[in-house]
């Protein structure tokens, strides 16, 4: 349905502030609910399967770019960020992984899904919303599509948020108690770190972590 589960909403919202990408892709676009919290400066893209959502809820006004098409065809490039709530469970998992390993292409991939058995039929003549795959459970998503960055649940609904790695600092330390702050403060915009420590007797570990 255009209008989804309200659990997990604010939790995305809050990524998607803490992000603050320039460029979104949003994937399934529905109602636009995202999109309402587009801030200036902020290109954002729709990729509707269903045409009447896009006349019904103006999409063309809420988006700078309005795609009518499947995501499964569409080729699209990359963006700092893509949105895909509520849209693997209308494919199978095969289709569900192709599409989420192109939308990986992108600096940081949103999912969210409903988790456990979660069964819904077409809406208003919409055969897309039927849910093909209806009983994601959590260790099965992850099994399918990898380890994410973060992961929340609320409710029925699973968040798990993607990242694709840039810059990653490797450190090795020991007795480093005294500038691990410092340390860590130089490369908190580095998409991954990690610190081998070799015996410290001090609190490095703990402060480090």
């Amino acid at each position: 349905m255009p209008y989804s589960s309200k659990h997990g909403k604010q939790y995305t919202l809050d990524l998607i502030n803490r992000i603050n990408p320039k460029t979104v892709l949003d994937i399934g676009a529905g109602s636009g609910t995202y999109a309402a919290y587009k801030k200036q400066g902020q290109h954002w893209t729709a990729l509707e399967i269903w045409q009447p959502n896009i006349e019904q809820f103006n999409l063309k006004r809420l988006y700078d770019e309005v795609i009518c098409g499947d995501a499964r065809n569409v080729e699209f490039g990359s963006y700092d960020l893509v949105i895909l709530g509520d849209i693997l469970e209308h494919m199978s998992k095969d289709e569900a992984k192709s599409l989420l390993d192109k939308c990986k292409k992108s600096k940081y991939v949103i999912v969210s899904i409903p988790l456990g058995y979660y069964p819904q039929d077409e809406f208003e003549g919409n055969p897309y919303e039927k849910h093909v795959t209806d009983n994601w459970s959590r260790d099965d998503f992850i099994e399918s599509f990898g380890k994410p960055w973060k992961e929340h649940q609320e409710g029925e609904i699973g968040v798990f948020v993607y990242r694709h790695l840039k810059i990653c600092i490797y450190a090795i330390s020991k007795n480093e108690e005294q500038f691990i702050k410092r340390w860590s403060d130089s490369c908190k915009d580095a998409d991954l770190v990690l610190l081998a420590d070799t015996g410290s007797t001090d609190n490095t570990a703990n402060l480090a972590r």
